[in-house]
Protein backbone atom coordinates (compact mmCIF):
# COMPACT_ATOMS: atom_id res chain seq x y z
CA UNK A 1 0.00 0.00 0.00
CA UNK A 2 1.11 3.88 -0.89
CA UNK A 3 1.87 5.94 1.86
CA UNK A 4 -0.79 8.54 1.66
CA UNK A 5 -1.66 11.89 3.98
CA UNK A 6 -4.48 13.77 3.32
CA UNK A 7 -4.91 17.06 5.56
CA UNK A 8 -7.55 19.94 5.77
CA UNK A 9 -5.87 22.97 6.17
CA UNK A 10 -9.66 25.04 6.63
CA UNK A 11 -12.81 23.72 6.31
CA UNK A 12 -12.85 24.67 2.90
CA UNK A 13 -9.01 23.62 1.88
CA UNK A 14 -7.26 20.68 1.47
CA UNK A 15 -4.14 18.68 0.40
CA UNK A 16 -2.64 15.44 0.25
CA UNK A 17 0.35 13.19 -0.75
CA UNK A 18 0.23 9.62 -2.69
CA UNK A 19 4.40 8.15 -2.05
CA UNK A 20 3.68 5.11 -5.40
CA UNK A 21 4.17 1.65 -4.32
CA UNK A 22 1.45 0.58 -7.27
CA UNK A 23 2.33 -0.93 -10.71
CA UNK A 24 1.40 1.58 -13.87
CA UNK A 25 -1.75 -0.75 -14.07
CA UNK A 26 -2.93 -0.28 -10.42
CA UNK A 27 -2.41 3.38 -10.51
CA UNK A 28 -4.40 3.39 -13.61
CA UNK A 29 -7.41 1.30 -11.87
CA UNK A 30 -7.25 3.75 -8.99
CA UNK A 31 -8.04 7.23 -11.66
CA UNK A 32 -11.57 7.26 -12.19
CA UNK A 33 -11.24 9.07 -15.08
CA UNK A 34 -9.96 6.93 -18.75
CA UNK A 35 -9.77 10.86 -20.72
CA UNK A 36 -7.18 11.98 -18.21
CA UNK A 37 -5.41 8.60 -18.18
CA UNK A 38 -5.26 9.05 -22.12
CA UNK A 39 -4.18 12.61 -22.16
CA UNK A 40 -1.42 11.78 -20.18
CA UNK A 41 -0.11 8.95 -21.72
CA UNK A 42 1.80 11.05 -24.29
CA UNK A 43 4.52 10.73 -21.30
CA UNK A 44 7.18 8.29 -22.39
CA UNK A 45 9.11 8.18 -19.12
CA UNK A 46 7.17 5.56 -17.04
CA UNK A 47 7.75 6.79 -13.46
CA UNK A 48 7.08 9.95 -14.78
CA UNK A 49 3.64 8.86 -15.97
CA UNK A 50 2.64 7.40 -12.39
CA UNK A 51 3.89 10.39 -10.71
CA UNK A 52 1.49 12.65 -12.40
CA UNK A 53 -1.32 9.86 -11.84
CA UNK A 54 -0.65 9.59 -8.60
CA UNK A 55 -0.86 13.69 -8.24
CA UNK A 56 -4.69 13.63 -10.00
CA UNK A 57 -5.29 10.45 -7.34
CA UNK A 58 -4.70 13.14 -4.75
CA UNK A 59 -7.29 15.02 -6.32
CA UNK A 60 -9.67 12.51 -6.38
CA UNK A 61 -9.40 11.39 -3.11
CA UNK A 62 -9.94 14.97 -1.68
CA UNK A 63 -12.76 15.50 -3.52
CA UNK A 64 -14.26 12.06 -2.76
CA UNK A 65 -13.39 13.12 1.35
CA UNK A 66 -16.33 16.04 0.44
CA UNK A 67 -18.52 14.22 -1.38
CA UNK A 68 -17.66 15.34 -4.96
CA UNK A 69 -17.54 12.98 -8.09
CA UNK A 70 -13.32 13.24 -9.85
CA UNK A 71 -14.71 14.18 -13.34
CA UNK A 72 -11.18 14.71 -14.31
CA UNK A 73 -9.33 17.98 -15.25
CA UNK A 74 -7.44 19.87 -18.07
CA UNK A 75 -5.31 23.05 -18.35
CA UNK A 76 -5.86 26.77 -19.13
CA UNK A 77 -3.82 28.26 -21.37
CA UNK A 78 -1.00 29.08 -19.03
CA UNK A 79 -0.98 25.93 -17.90
CA UNK A 80 -2.71 25.91 -14.80
CA UNK A 81 -5.16 23.33 -13.70
CA UNK A 82 -8.40 23.17 -13.01
CA UNK A 83 -11.57 20.68 -12.46
CA UNK A 84 -14.00 19.66 -14.54
CA UNK A 85 -17.65 20.39 -13.74
CA UNK A 86 -16.46 21.92 -10.35
CA UNK A 87 -14.87 25.41 -10.15
CA UNK A 88 -12.67 24.70 -7.05
CA UNK A 89 -9.20 25.89 -7.55
CA UNK A 90 -6.63 22.85 -7.47
CA UNK A 91 -2.97 22.19 -8.13
CA UNK A 92 -0.79 19.45 -8.62
CA UNK A 93 2.85 18.59 -8.32
CA UNK A 94 5.39 15.26 -8.59
CA UNK A 95 8.88 14.21 -7.84
CA UNK A 96 10.34 11.23 -8.32
CA UNK A 97 7.82 8.82 -6.96
CA UNK A 98 5.27 11.24 -5.03
CA UNK A 99 2.48 13.07 -5.86
CA UNK A 100 0.67 15.87 -3.98
CA UNK A 101 -2.33 17.65 -4.56
CA UNK A 102 -4.30 20.36 -3.15
CA UNK A 103 -8.02 21.87 -2.94
CA UNK A 104 -9.40 24.95 -2.49
CA UNK A 105 -12.40 27.00 -2.77
CA UNK A 106 -10.39 29.44 -5.74
CA UNK A 107 -8.24 28.65 -7.95
CA UNK A 108 -5.46 31.48 -6.27
CA UNK A 109 -3.60 28.32 -4.26
CA UNK A 110 -0.42 26.44 -5.55
CA UNK A 111 1.40 23.18 -4.15
CA UNK A 112 5.35 21.62 -4.85
CA UNK A 113 6.97 18.87 -3.68
CA UNK A 114 10.70 18.64 -4.34
CA UNK A 115 12.88 15.56 -3.31
CA UNK A 116 15.99 16.74 -1.51
CA UNK A 117 18.78 16.50 -3.79
CA UNK A 118 22.11 18.60 -5.04
CA UNK A 119 20.74 19.02 -8.17
CA UNK A 120 19.19 21.77 -7.51
CA UNK A 121 22.59 23.60 -7.62
CA UNK A 122 22.17 22.78 -11.31
CA UNK A 123 19.37 25.10 -12.03
CA UNK A 124 20.20 27.69 -9.32
CA UNK A 125 21.11 30.25 -11.47
CA UNK A 126 17.80 30.47 -13.18
CA UNK A 127 15.64 30.57 -9.99
CA UNK A 128 17.62 32.52 -7.37
CA UNK A 129 18.75 35.55 -7.70
CA UNK A 130 22.59 36.13 -6.33
CA UNK A 131 21.81 37.17 -2.84
CA UNK A 132 19.39 34.47 -2.19
CA UNK A 133 22.03 32.16 -3.86
CA UNK A 134 24.51 33.89 -0.97
CA UNK A 135 22.14 33.35 1.83
CA UNK A 136 20.89 30.02 1.42
CA UNK A 137 23.22 28.12 -1.18
CA UNK A 138 25.67 26.52 2.05
CA UNK A 139 22.64 24.22 2.71
CA UNK A 140 20.96 22.04 0.44
CA UNK A 141 18.22 21.52 2.43
CA UNK A 142 17.51 24.99 2.71
CA UNK A 143 17.99 25.65 -1.51
CA UNK A 144 14.97 23.22 -2.40
CA UNK A 145 12.74 24.77 0.17
CA UNK A 146 13.79 27.96 -1.60
CA UNK A 147 12.48 26.93 -4.60
CA UNK A 148 9.74 24.94 -3.88
CA UNK A 149 8.21 28.14 -2.09
CA UNK A 150 9.12 29.68 -5.21
CA UNK A 151 7.58 27.38 -7.17
CA UNK A 152 4.08 27.84 -5.16
CA UNK A 153 3.87 31.55 -6.08
CA UNK A 154 4.60 30.93 -9.45
CA UNK A 155 1.48 27.88 -9.81
CA UNK A 156 -0.76 30.44 -7.17
CA UNK A 157 -0.44 33.46 -9.66
CA UNK A 158 -0.99 31.06 -12.62
CA UNK A 159 0.95 33.49 -15.52
CA UNK A 160 3.87 32.21 -17.25
CA UNK A 161 5.25 35.64 -17.60
CA UNK A 162 7.06 35.74 -14.21
CA UNK A 163 10.14 35.94 -13.89
CA UNK A 164 11.45 33.23 -10.70
CA UNK A 165 14.55 35.91 -9.64
CA UNK A 166 12.96 39.30 -10.54
CA UNK A 167 9.02 38.50 -9.84
CA UNK A 168 9.31 36.20 -6.90
CA UNK A 169 10.82 36.58 -3.84
CA UNK A 170 10.97 34.90 -0.60
CA UNK A 171 11.71 36.97 2.62
CA UNK A 172 14.64 35.40 4.96
CA UNK A 173 13.83 32.56 6.69
CA UNK A 174 15.53 30.06 8.96
CA UNK A 175 14.83 26.71 7.83
CA UNK A 176 13.81 23.65 10.34
CA UNK A 177 13.40 20.60 9.55
CA UNK A 178 10.05 19.92 11.52
CA UNK A 179 8.82 23.03 8.66
CA UNK A 180 7.62 26.69 9.39
CA UNK A 181 5.65 29.22 7.28
CA UNK A 182 7.57 31.50 5.41
CA UNK A 183 6.39 34.88 3.71
CA UNK A 184 6.60 35.63 -0.18
CA UNK A 185 5.90 38.19 -2.21
CA UNK A 186 4.59 38.07 -6.03
CA UNK A 187 6.07 41.35 -7.69
CA UNK A 188 5.10 42.96 -10.92
CA UNK A 189 4.12 46.57 -12.44
CA UNK A 190 0.64 45.99 -11.03
CA UNK A 191 1.98 45.88 -7.38
CA UNK A 192 3.20 43.47 -4.48
CA UNK A 193 1.31 40.58 -3.42
CA UNK A 194 1.76 38.71 0.03
CA UNK A 195 1.36 34.87 1.09
CA UNK A 196 2.30 33.08 3.51
CA UNK A 197 3.34 29.53 2.84
CA UNK A 198 4.63 26.42 4.25
CA UNK A 199 6.66 24.09 3.72
CA UNK A 200 7.44 20.72 5.44
CA UNK A 201 9.84 17.86 5.05
CA UNK A 202 8.38 14.48 4.60
CA UNK A 203 10.81 11.62 4.18
CA UNK A 204 12.91 12.80 1.20
CA UNK A 205 10.97 15.36 -0.01
CA UNK A 206 10.10 19.18 0.55
CA UNK A 207 6.66 19.97 0.54
CA UNK A 208 5.46 23.69 0.32
CA UNK A 209 1.40 25.44 -0.03
CA UNK A 210 0.68 28.58 -0.10
CA UNK A 211 -2.13 28.95 3.15
CA UNK A 212 -5.61 30.73 2.22
CA UNK A 213 -6.22 34.41 2.87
Amino acid sequence: MPFIKLENITSACAWGIWEIRESLEELRSLLNSEEDFQKLKGIRNEEKLKDSIAARIVIQRILAERGISYKGMDCDENGKPFLKQHRLGISISHSHGAGVGIVYQNSQIGIDIEMIHEKVRNIAFRVFNKEEIGENGANTEKLVTLWCLKEVLYKAHGQKKLDFRENIHIKPFEYSEKGGISLGEIRTKEGVETFNIKYQRVKDYIIAYNLPK
